[in-house]
């Protein structure tokens, strides 16, 4: 029974008493403290003022680097487009046509030229961003052949050229090395 009322006497001391309420306030802001960190972090990774400040940092490593934002991605895509043509198949090349064209629209697009279609948005670039603008438009059209007609036929060189006068467009864009 003594040995129960020491046990009581410990735990009821001031000094236990004021170690385990300094611990459990210790713990209780801890906890707070991670609760709020986590609400911030969700709040800014949803805000549209973050992706405001991701494009704002984006642009200015574009800006300190004087290297467009999609060089490397273009740069990836490019090969996956140009291995297309190491195959004997017309479907591979139509698709390498396809990809390129589509690569193209995209980028411009996000260089904000304007128009619907990329053949509005080719309307749109000026001989100063493209300068052989006539020759990506006679690619486009050649790309919607092969879209709308099932029955266009290809060849390899064909493939090849057009494919050139993409890459060359890409260039003139700085979106390659």
């Amino acid at each position: 029974m003594e040995f129960l009322l020491d046990i009581v006497a410990v735990v009821n001391s001031p000094g236990l008493q004021e170690n385990l309420f300094v611990a459990s306030l210790r713990w209780l802001f801890f906890m707070l403290s991670a609760f709020f960190l986590m609400f911030i972090v969700y709040v800014m990774t949803t805000s549209p003022t973050w992706k405001e400040m991701n494009t704002l940092v984006a642009d200015t490593s574009e800006f300190l680097s004087y290297r467009p934002r999609g060089l490397r991605k273009v740069g990836r895509q490019w090969k996956k487009i140009m291995a297309r043509l190491d195959t004997e198949n017309e479907a591979e090349y139509k698709l390498a046509i396809i990809e390129a064209d589509t690569t193209l629209g995209e980028a411009l697009q996000k260089m904000s030229v304007s128009g619907e279609t990329t053949e509005q948005r080719l309307g749109q670039v000026t001989k100063i961003m493209i300068p052989t603008v006539d020759n990506v438009m006679s690619a486009h059209q050649i790309r919607n052949s092969i879209v709308y007609d099932p029955n266009y036929k290809i060849s390899q060189a064909d493939t090849r050229r057009v494919l050139e006068i993409y890459e060359t467009a890409f260039r003139g864009l700085d979106l390659m090395e």
